[in-house]
C-alpha cells in the first residue's frame, strides 16, 4: 500500500507534514508480472481449520431441505429424528427442529432442547458453551430467535439458524417454517427479516467442535481399517456412492485419497503431498474446489463433489505443480476459492459481510488482497515495511491505531477489522474494482481523470509495471488499464 498524502478521516493523533514514503519495490517478474508487492517468496497462510460446529448444523439442515417437520420428527432411526420431540404439533416445529439440529450435531444434550422458542433461548443462555452475539456478527449455524406481534395483539416467536448472507448482504436463514397451505411446517430457506419483526437473541456455539458432520440419511459409519473416519475400501474417487461410509474426509487414507489428491492437483488446487493421507491441506483444497464449483462447502468428498471431480481432465501419472484455477470458473469464484483455502470459510464470510457494509463487491476486496500479499497476513515488503493482507505501510498502521508488527501477529479475521477501518472513509466513492485498488495504492487518485499523474518519477521507477508507456510516470489511465488486464471481469 502506497501512501504519499494523508487519507481522509484517518484517526491520526496529530497533523503530520506530507509524507514521502517509498512506494513498493520493483515488482516480481513471475506470475505474469502481477504480484507487485513481493520481492521474494512469502508465507501464504496456514491450512484451513476443521469443519466448524456451525458448518455441521448448516450441512445437516441443508440435507433435509424441503422435508416435512412431521416426517423428520418421526424418523427415530436418524440422529435428527431421534433428537426431535415426536409430540410437538406439526404447525409449531421451529424450536423442535432447531433443538434437533443442535442435539444431533453434539452441541447440546436432548434435555436442553425445547419446543418453545423462548425456553430454548433461555436454556442456551445458561449453557457455558454458548455466547450471545448480534445479527450483524452472526456466523453460519448460529441460532436466531425473533419476536413479532400477531393479528390478535399477542407476541409470537420464531427461531431459525443463520446460513450466511446473499450478494446484497441480506441475512439468510434455514428453519422449520409454515410453508404448506394447511399451516404445517417444512424445512426451507428465507432471506431478510420480516417487517415488524425484531431479533430476540442470536446465540453462537463456542464449545469444542463435534467429531463429524451428521446426515439424517444414514448413521455415522464406524471406524474402518483404512482410517478413523471409516475410509472406503475403494481405490478411486469413482467408487464414492451415496453410502456415507465411502465418503472421503479429514482423517481417511488409502488409494482413494491418493486418487483424490491427484484430481485436485490436476484441477489446480494444492492438496499437499500426494501421499494418500487426507489431512488439513487436502481438506483446504477440497473446500476451495467446492467454492470454485459452487458446491456445498464442507470439506467432504461425497457424491456431488465426486461427480464434479470426475468431470475434470484425468490426472497424470505424477503430481503436477498446482496453478490458480482458471477454467470454467469466474474471477470471483477463483478468488473465493483462494480465500477459503488460505483462511477458511469463516474468513470468506466475514469479507462478504464487510464488503456489504462498505457498499463494494467482495471480489474487489479479495482481488486487492491477492495482488498485494497473496492473501497472506504476514507478507512483509522488505523495502518500506508494508505488511499484511493489503500491505499496510507503517504510517498507515499508526493512523489506524496499530503497528505493522502488531498486524503481522494478527489472525486473518483480526486483521480484517483494520482492512475495513482503512476503507471506511471511501464508502460511497468506490464504483469498481479499479477504484478500490486505487484507494489502496494511491488514494488521492480515486475519481481522478485518466490524465491524473500518480506521484512522480520515483513512484514510476519502483512501480514500473504500471508505467505502460515507459515514459517515467504513471497516470490514472495507465493504472486502470493495468487493472483491466489483471482482473478484466472486475474492472
Amino acid at each position: 500500500m502506497k501512501i504519499n498524502q494523508p487519507r481522509p478521516s484517518l484517526p491520526v493523533t496529530q497533523p503530520r507534514p506530507q509524507e514521502q514514503l517509498p512506494a513498493r519495490p520493483p515488482p516480481r517478474a513471475d506470475n505474469d508480472g502481477f504480484e507487485t508487492t513481493r520481492s521474494g517468496p512469502v508465507s501464504l497462510g496456514t491450512a484451513s481449520p476443521e469443519v466448524t460446529p456451525g458448518e455441521q448444523v448448516i450441512a445437516l439442515a441443508k440435507s433435509v431441505m424441503g422435508q416435512s417437520a412431521h416426517d423428520l420428527k418421526l424418523a427415530n432411526n436418524t440422529k435428527l429424528g431421534d433428537a426431535m420431540q415426536d409430540w410437538v404439533p406439526d404447525t409449531v416445529n421451529c424450536a423442535n427442529f432447531v433443538s434437533g439440529l443442535l442435539t444431533a450435531t453434539g452441541q447440546i444434550p436432548k434435555s436442553e432442547g425445547h419446543a418453545g422458542v423462548t425456553s430454548l433461548i433461555s436454556n442456551l443462555k445458561k449453557d457455558p458453551n454458548f455466547t450471545q452475539t448480534s445479527l450483524d456478527q452472526a456466523r453460519p449455524g448460529d441460532v436466531v430467535a425473533f419476536e413479532y406481534t400477531k393479528k390478535d395483539g399477542t407476541k409470537g416467536h420464531h427461531v431459525v439458524v443463520f446460513e450466511g448472507r446473499d450478494a446484497n448482504g441480506q441475512p439468510k436463514f434455514i428453519g422449520s417454517n409454515n410453508v404448506n397451505k394447511d399451516g404445517t411446517q417444512a424445512v426451507s430457506q428465507s432471506t431478510g427479516v420480516h417487517s415488524g419483526w425484531k431479533v430476540l437473541a442470536v446465540m453462537h456455539y463456542s464449545g469444542a467442535p463435534p467429531a463429524n458432520v451428521p446426515t439424517p440419511a444414514a448413521p455415522t459409519a464406524p471406524a474402518g481399517p483404512s482410517g478413523p473416519s471409516g475410509a472406503p475400501p475403494s481405490t478411486s474417487v469413482e467408487n464414492i456412492t451415496t453410502d456415507r461410509s465411502t465418503w472421503l474426509r479429514n482423517g481417511t487414507s488409502g488409494p482413494a485419497v491418493e486418487d483424490l489428491q491427484k484430481k485436485l492437483a490436476a484441477a489446480g488446487f494444492d492438496p499437499g503431498p500426494i501421499d494418500g493421507s487426507f489431512g488439513p491441506k487436502t481438506q483446504a483444497a477440497v473446500r476451495a474446489y467446492q467454492v470454485a464449483k459452487g458446491l456445498q462447502v464442507d470439506g467432504i468428498v461425497g457424491p456431488e463433489t465426486r461427480a464434479s471431480l470426475l468431470a475434470q481432465p484425468a490426472p497424470g501419472p505424477t503430481p503436477v505443480t498446482p496453478t490458480p484455477p482458471t477454467s470454467n470458473t469466474s474471477t470471483a469464484r477463483e478468488l473465493e476459492a483462494m480465500a477459503v483455502q488460505k483462511h477458511g470459510p469463516e474468513f470468506l464470510q466475514k469479507v462478504k459481510e464487510m464488503a456489504a457494509r462498505l457498499g463494494v463487491k467482495p471480489e474487489w476486496v479479495l482481488a486487492v488482497m491477492k495482488n498485494e500479499s497473496g492473501m497472506s497476513t504476514t507478507a512483509k515488503n522488505p523495502n518500506g515495511g508494508a505488511t499484511g493482507l493489503i500491505q499496510f505501510m507503517p504510517a498507515t498502521a499508526r493512523g489506524l491505531g496499530t503497528t505493522t508488527e502488531a498486524l503481522s501477529k494478527m489472525s486473518a479475521l483480526e486483521q480484517l477489522k483494520y482492512v475495513e477501518k482503512y476503507y471506511a472513509p471511501f464508502k460511497g466513492k468506490i464504483n469498481s474494482g479499479t477504484d478500490l485498488y486505487m484507494a489502496t495504492f494511491w488514494p488521492a487518485g480515486v475519481g481522478k481523470p485518466d490524465s491524473y499523474n500518480i506521484g512522480g518519477a520515483e513512484v514510476a521507477r519502483v512501480n514500473k509495471i504500471f508505467d505502460l508507456d515507459k515514459n517515467g510516470q504513471i497516470t490514472a489511465g495507465e493504472f486502470r488499464q493495468y487493472y483491466a488486464k489483471r482482473f478484466p471481469e472486475l474492472a
